[in-house]
């Protein structure tokens, strides 16, 4: 048995640079982003007197479970197409996650996919480095996501609180960025209820002819390295701007815009964002430590983590 887990991703800073739209039109693209204690989980195993080698069938499991023959007929599309890529035989294959898998804006299927590359690699007898995973994983995601961005696996398969830089050839370039932040500030997930297709969201997406997102990332990476945290807060809350007029559908939801309102409106709140693609999934606010959240806010920590073998 092989026991992958993999941290999701949220990104501050920059995010929708990491488009091959926006990076075509601008020659690069770069977000802030970091991983938290939040953990995707994939399990893969071949039994010895069962499904897989008696039946020769594929036995998947997520929120549905599946048993088939023919690798073309399972239905869970992500991975069906990283069984086909890794050309492999009949196995077990369960994903599970630390939070909602669908929708959430923390890129939880692209953590699934890093996971998925490593734990299929080992179970050929290959071993590849963090950055080989997310490489592999991205262009199998890509199949089934075409508007699939750079930050998301990438972001999820190498741990910590980074800067990444994207370009259209080639593979992206970290910068590891002091982790003070987080010892200042908490930083909680707020769960809006709603899921959405990123996709469908990203299709919307109008690509803004200056190159503001990447200029903020430079101003923000200066002011976490200087420990000026509210100039930091104030880029948060631009670059949050900024996002909101890539498609009229990031807040197209009465209650995302009640919300987005009232941590507005907060003054213990320092800076807030939704996360992901827009139209749902989590809210990440940071507020001072000695702030007492409201039940459904959700501490998370920084986690150093990538994707990892854990058996």
């Amino acid at each position: 048995m092989i026991l992958i887990r993999t941290p999701v991703r949220i990104s501050l800073v920059g995010g929708g640079s990491d488009l091959d739209e926006y990076i075509k039109q601008h020659g690069m693209g770069s977000v802030i982003s970091f991983t938290p204690d939040i953990y995707t989980y994939v399990i893969v195993q071949a039994d010895r007197i069962g499904k897989n080698s008696l039946d020769n069938k594929y036995v998947i499991s997520y929120s549905r479970r599946e048993e088939v023959e023919d690798i073309n007929k399972i239905d869970n599309e992500l991975i069906k197409e990283f069984l086909v890529d890794y050309s492999m035989p009949p196995v077990g294959v369960i994903l599970t996650s630390d939070i909602f898998s669908q929708g959430s804006g923390l890129a939880v299927s692209s953590s699934y996919s890093a996971g998925l590359s490593l734990a299929f690699s080992e179970m050929l007898g290959n071993t590849l480095s963090q950055i080989d995973v997310g490489e592999n994983a991205h262009r199998i995601e890509k199949k089934i996501n075409y508007k699939l961005g750079q930050q998301d696996v990438f972001g999820c398969c190498i741990g910590g609180f980074k800067r990444i830089d994207f370009q259209l050839n080639g593979l992206p370039r970290y910068t590891f960025l002091p982790c003070d932040l987080f010892n200042h500030y908490s930083a909680y997930l707020i769960y809006t209820g709603i899921t959405r297709n990123s996709t469908e969201i990203l299709s919307t997406y109008t690509i803004p002819s200056n190159n503001r997102l990447v200029e903020l990332v430079n101003i923000a990476e200066t002011c976490i390295i200087e420990s000026r945290y509210d100039d930091f807060f104030s880029i948060l809350k631009d670059g949050w701007a900024e996002k909101k007029v890539f498609s009229p559908r990031i807040l197209e939801d009465e209650l995302l815009k009640s919300m987005d309102d009232e941590l507005t409106m907060n003054p213990k709140c320092r800076a807030h964002k939704l996360c992901g693609a827009g139209g749902g999934g989590f809210f990440l606010a940071f507020f001072d430590k000695e702030y007492i959240p409201k039940p459904n806010f959700k501490k998370i920590n920084l986690s150093t983590l990538g994707v990892e073998k854990v058996v």
